[in-house]
């Protein structure tokens, strides 16, 4: 797990019950038990050695040390199957599989995530979507499109699309396939990226032993006077008003 990522805190917090926010958006919900929990088994997977506090900008070559056996999981994307495939030895291809994020507690066997995020599987390397095809006159069967899309790791939403041969014949699809049934959305608010922002900053401070657990993410300074101006607005024309008065 890089510690500079902040997917695998907000995949264990949600897989905890955390809903990260308060419902309206105007605050953080860090100090309570489903996401201190969380925050507090990731930072205790690097303090008790089962994962090294290094930044993805320290992983030289994420193929070549998986092979190697520097680690032995990864968070990883339907868009790296390929990449395995084509990096890893021979001798490493009968050697690697994936599997859904696992749930806390065997009573809920799967994990929640968020729409398009990646499962639980032997790796996890940063990598962005591949691009759109571009539009043409004529449209594919839905055989070639899921054919296609599948070599990119561009996997479908609908159930009906994992049907065709080029998914069923993938034994590295079906852990994808399964994940999409325990998604749950982030939250809709525009300081999203700030939010993230702060809980891998915090995250990683944690795990380095730069700072106490106990200083889980905050709400960043410009995001609370942000949230601060939705509550006047949510309130209704006469606290708007306020803004409008010379």
């Amino acid at each position: 797990m890089p510690t500079n990522e902040w997917e695998p805190i907000v995949m264990l917090a949600l897989s905890n019950h955390s809903t990260l926010l308060s419902p309206t958006g105007h605050a953080g919900r860090y100090a309570a038990a489903p996401f201190a929990g969380a925050f507090n088994f990731y930072v205790d997977t690097f303090k008790d050695g089962y994962a090294p506090a290094a930044s993805s900008a320290q992983i030289a070559n994420l193929y070549q040390q998986f092979a190697q056996g520097d680690f032995a999981m990864y968070i990883s994307g339907p868009w790296n199957v390929g990449e395995f495939k084509r990096r890893l030895p021979a001798d490493m291809q009968d050697k690697w599989a994936t599997c859904p994020f696992p749930a806390r507690d065997a009573a809920n066997r799967r994990a929640s995530r968020w729409p398009a995020a990646p499962a639980w599987s032997c790796s996890k390397a940063r990598s962005t979507k591949p691009p759109r095809a571009s539009s043409s006159s004529s449209s594919p069967a839905p055989n070639s499109r899921c054919a296609s899309s599948s070599s990119r790791g561009d996997l479908p939403a609908r159930r009906s699309a994992w049907r065709v041969p080029a998914l069923t014949n993938e034994p590295h699809f079906p852990a994808f396939r399964e994940q999409l049934e325990h998604v749950e959305p982030l939250p809709k608010v525009p300081e999203w990226e700030q939010i993230a922002s702060s809980i891998y900053d915090r995250g990683e401070a944690a795990a380095r032993g730069a700072q106490p657990v106990a200083e889980r993410p905050g709400r960043p300074r410009r995001e609370g006077r942000r949230a601060a101006w939705r509550e006047k607005v949510d309130a209704g024309p006469a606290a708007l008003s306020l803004f409008l008065l010379p």
